[in-house]
């Protein structure tokens, strides 16, 4: 049971540190300022089942998608280091040299 319990706390961090929510709500309020509250709540009830597809999706299918393109998770790891680091270089460099 306490293996269960942290493993479901990691995996909560984790999906909460990559969706971001307090950022994206921000996000939300600016871009349907103005707009009625039902369908401010459509697009919410419809942005959040695509998210929700998308991750399910990848859940149970990532496994094959990867043995598909003949990807690593150590690949997979570094390329996403790569492109955090190039993201961040971009972002503090003054001449944007990428």
């Amino acid at each position: 049971m306490d293996n269960l319990l942290t493993f479901s706390i990691t995996v909560f961090t984790g999906f909460f540190a990559i969706t971001n929510p307090i950022s994206n709500m921000t996000v939300f309020v600016s871009l349907t300022q103005g707009l009625e509250k039902k369908t401010k709540r459509a697009i919410n009830k419809k942005s959040n089942l695509i998210a929700f597809t998308i991750v399910t999706v990848f859940i149970l299918l990532g496994k094959y998608i990867f043995e598909l393109f003949n990807i690593s998770i150590p690949a997979f790891k570094i390329t996403g280091g790569i492109l955090i680091f190039l993201l961040v270089l971009k972002c503090y460099s003054q001449n944007n040299l990428i």
